[in-house]
């Protein structure tokens, strides 16, 4: 009777202590997303602002992928305004790390990541775009989710398109509130434009090798070289024909202006001249 006891008991225990892992997660709430513009710039001010909630789980870290940008001014801190440990991988996309300072457990962890992204608007004074469809991108459900779009005080445009989503305008803020985030890309475009795009062509090729498979990258360095290659060649083989045109003239064809070199034996090509 003992021992049916003590395996019921054991049984219980570790049937719950299963479940109670099984449903072990975090989520994310509030978040928000805020894009600030500058007129005459093509970068983009972005700050995130998310909190974590945790329950029956534990967490000493945090990532956030924003798709193929250059980015710079990255700074982390947490709720209190403390610094936080940070940094960037270039993978196919570019990646944010942050670190807490310290682990926590069953509770909420407030993060702020504010950087910049480099030429990050499209088009030109008509007309500029940019969008960001990583904004809502997260593997854990977030709620009470908010967009922020803000325009350079002071100018007036005719047109401002936020794709799918509905907004509320605040002066030059365009906000778009989700309480549960079902609309993870961000796209919007406006008019008059404030910049004027100019195409970043190391940038451009750095992300098409981080992007290429192998054979994509074999392939066009192989251009290259069968293009270097063909320049030599064609190079040399007029260099060839111009030593055959020169050998079929008189020695002496080549000393002219070369009178005080003594006659075309001291001419040696006028190497020799002195004048």
């Amino acid at each position: 009777m003992l021992k049916k006891f003590f395996f019921i008991s054991s049984l219980i225990f570790f049937t719950f202590g299963f479940l109670s892992n099984a449903h072990s997660s975090y989520y994310i709430s509030p978040y928000s997303a805020t894009f600030e513009l500058e007129e005459d710039s093509q970068h983009v001010w972005i700050t995130l602002d998310l909190t974590y909630n945790l329950i029956n789980d534990s967490k000493d870290s945090g990532f956030k992928f924003i798709g193929p940008y250059w980015i710079d001014h990255l700074q982390v801190s947490n709720g209190y305004g403390q610094i936080l440990e940070s940094r960037v991988d270039y993978l196919k996309e570019t990646k944010i790390t942050w670190i807490f300072n310290n682990k926590i457990r069953n509770g909420q962890k407030r993060i702020i990541v504010e950087f910049r992204i480099k030429n990050a608007l499209k088009g030109n004074y008509n007309k500029n775009s940019f969008n960001a469809r990583w904004a809502g991108v997260f593997r854990v459900p977030v709620q009470n989710a908010k967009y922020r779009i803000v325009l350079p005080e002071g100018l007036q445009f005719d047109d401002v398109s936020i794709k799918g989503l509905n907004y509320k305008q605040e002066g030059n803020k365009y906000i778009i509130y989700q309480s549960t985030l079902f609309e993870p890309k961000l796209e919007c475009s406006f008019s008059p434009g404030i910049t004027k795009y100019r195409p970043n062509i190391f940038g451009s090729a750095f992300w098409f090798f981080k992007g290429a498979d192998l054979y994509s990258i074999f392939k066009f360095l192989s251009y290259i070289v069968f293009f270097i290659v063909a320049l030599m060649l064609f190079r040399t083989a007029k260099l060839f024909r111009g030593n055959l045109k020169m050998r079929g003239s008189s020695s002496c064809s080549g000393c002219s202006g070369c009178s005080s070199c003594g006659g075309c034996g001291g001419c040696g090509g006028c190497g020799g001249c002195g004048g």
